[in-house]
């Protein structure tokens, strides 16, 4: 009992210590921006540097990806000629990580989507929708996004409550346009308007590489009170 007690006190301590999350990957444009069609590029900041990859998708196949300015930086990334069921994808891996959330400032041009849906996948094929599907605001005077004063545009989904989530190998992110309405009230999306994306982050919790020894500890003291007994 006396070496078990210590112990617990340990690990009590791990338990009620603060947690930080960290960041696995994020992309805020400034030099990996696709350019022409809908192309891919990794991360620029984050732990899972190495793994991760942004793409996009339009049906069309006839739309513009370009650099386009920032939220409070010098670039973002934009697309038109939208269409219901195109979409922008992240993925990263997420191994020895939990509690994992999302965040990303998005806004578009007067005829550009208004409508989003937030979906996950742990296979890049089978997509689940988290939440209800979010609005944008509109890129406008008094609302303009400028690279050095960033505008309150920031849209952020907490998914720690997915335990599948934590821990995995690679994880898809999808940001899915959803209905025909844009971003100026009572009119449709059309060819000519511009969204546009800028610091994507991907975080999660580090799981504690001291999980396991703190349990080996409180078994040898068990072990230890076995043999003395």
């Amino acid at each position: 009992m006396q070496l078990l007690l210590p112990a617990l006190a340990v690990l009590g301590s791990f338990l009620t210590s603060p947690v930080h999350a960290a960041v696995l990957a994020g992309w805020n444009f400034e030099t990996n921006t696709p350019a022409g069609v809908a192309g891919s590029a990794g991360p620029i900041v984050g732990a899972e540097i190495g793994s991760g990859s942004l793409s996009g998708f339009h049906a069309s196949g006839a739309s513009v990806w370009e650099t386009q300015v920032g939220n409070g930086s010098f670039n973002a990334l934009g697309a038109d000629m939208w269409t219901a069921g195109d979409y922008y994808q992240f993925s990263t891996s997420s191994v020895g990580y939990k509690d994992i959330t999302v965040s990303f400032d998005q806004i578009g041009t007067g005829r550009s989507p208004r409508d989003w849906r937030f979906s996950v996948s742990l296979n890049g094929a089978e997509f689940f929708n988290f939440g209800s599907p979010y609005s944008i605001q509109q890129h406008a005077p008094g609302n303009l996004w400028n690279p050095t004063t960033p505008r309150s545009s920031g849209i952020s989904f907490d998914l720690s409550a997915i335990g599948a989530l934590d821990n995995a190998t690679t994880i898809y992110f999808r940001l899915t346009q959803v209905g025909t309405a844009s971003v100026t009230t009572g009119m449709e999306v059309d060819a000519s308007g511009f969204d546009r994306i800028d610091n994507v982050i991907i975080s999660g919790i580090a799981v504690p590489e001291s999980s396991a020894a703190l349990l080996g500890a409180l078994g040898a003291a068990g072990l230890f009170r076995r043999r003395r007994a």
